[in-house]
């Protein structure tokens, strides 16, 4: 095995420019100002031409900017800085957010503890209770437990890596391409298809606190609903990436790989019984969506304090998002209203199916996290989402001439 010393711990800060963050200047000084002893900080800053402000001053600081093409996606945008970077560390930072002091040095050094350990990311909030995104923050600190404890990701034990303040080994996400067919601009997401190929590799992640910055994105109800949106189709985008997966295991996680068919099954069923005088028959369904309600209440429970009229918002909004998503699935088959990609084929829709079968199965207690070793049966090529995440073409995609 080999061991790292700190001259090897480089680091590059990839931000991702987009829609004129207020504060870019504290953020890039955020990040000049950490103590770092274990080698080179360097910034590249992408941009995808929407921040005229932010970029005239990150110009006047003399740091890289890469021109991304008009349009692109945040997949686009992250699978040109891995390729581009030569440091072996590449620390993803959204826009928004401003780093605590001291905290990349400590995060880094996980690193060395772990040569085997291919990610990790941090802690965020929003700067006020104002900011819509609090309640998003909530559902991140409660339900996916990423608050002030440090934690292993895996399969058995999932939550989500956050590439809005995650740093990752260049060596290994070389081969992780961030997917853009399924995620255009617009839809989230795109972070978790790598995410998952890697564990099924064997590769480690953590969530470390100390790894910590203020979100300064002040979030206006609106936004909030459009962002909403932008969650429930970039999971059903996950859906369908890993129905073209088969030999990858995608755990179940409550507020995001969840989809509550079970309660709509049963919903429907009841209300037509229900014409034949059969009025017990609305009683599963009533008990499937208590259930919905008592996960997503989760929320209310959390390590870091927040009035609780924020936490009951973040648990409606839990329970909201989630209720939508077979929605989404239904606008899907019947229009191709923002659907980035053609309609599942037959296999795609079985492979579907049992996945969401096995979630439901592990929602209600009848497995374990453990057991649940193949969502996914293999009735296709079983070497195809390791090839979607290699493709050879697509590294020659990010040519000098779209820079």
């Amino acid at each position: 095995m080999e061991t790292y010393t700190k001259e090897k711990l480089n680091v590059t800060v990839a931000i991702l420019l987009h829609g004129e963050p207020p504060k870019i200047e504290k953020t890039i000084f955020s990040i000049l100002s950490q103590k770092y002893t274990f080698g080179r900080i360097t910034i590249i800053c992408l941009d995808d031409g929407t921040s005229p402000r932010a970029r005239s001053i990150i110009a006047g600081l003399g740091l890289w900017i890469v021109d991304l093409p008009n349009g692109s996606s945040i997949s686009v945008a992250k699978n040109l800085a891995i390729h581009l970077c030569k440091d072996e560390y590449i620390f993803f930072l959204d826009d928004h957010i401003t780093l605590e002091p001291s905290g990349l040095e400590p995060a880094m050094s996980e690193f060395l503890h772990d040569p085997n350990l291919v990610g990790i990311c941090g802690f965020y909030r929003s700067a006020t209770n104002s900011d819509w995104n609090t309640i998003r923050d909530i559902k991140r600190h409660s339900i996916y437990k990423k608050s002030e404890q440090r934690r292993v990701i895996s399969l058995e034990d999932f939550t989500t890596f956050s590439t809005g303040i995650g740093i990752v080994r260049r060596s290994v996400f070389l081969s992780l391409n961030f997917p853009e067919q399924e995620f255009t601009p617009g839809f989230g997401g795109e972070d978790v298809p790598a995410l998952l190929v890697a564990l099924n590799q064997g590769h480690h992640f953590l969530f470390v606190p100390i790894l910590s910055g203020i979100h300064e994105h002040n979030l206006s109800f609106s936004d909030f609903l459009r962002k909403m949106e932008v969650e429930v189709r970039g999971r059903f985008s996950v859906f369908h990436w890993a129905s073209g997966s088969p030999d990858i295991t995608v755990p179940y996680l409550h507020g995001f790989l969840n989809f509550p068919i079970t309660l709509y099954v049963s919903l429907i069923l009841g209300v037509a019984l229900c014409f034949w005088g059969q009025v017990w028959a609305l009683v599963p369904s009533i008990i499937f969506f208590l259930v919905e309600v008592g996960l997503s209440l989760r929320c209310l429970i959390t390590p870091i304090h927040y009035p609780l009229k924020l936490r009951l918002l973040a648990s409606l909004y839990v329970l909201i998002s989630d209720l939508l998503t077979p929605v989404c699935a239904l606008q899907y088959t019947l229009s191709s209203y923002k659907r980035p990609f053609d309609g599942l084929k037959i296999d795609q829709a079985m492979a579907l199916a049992y996945m969401i079968f096995r979630w439901e199965l592990r929602k209600y207690g009848f497995v374990k996290a453990s057991s649940v070793i193949r969502n996914i049966p293999n009735i296709r090529d079983p070497d195809r989402a390791t090839r979607s995440l290699e493709d050879p073409a697509h590294e020659e995609s990010y040519s000098s001439d779209r820079l």
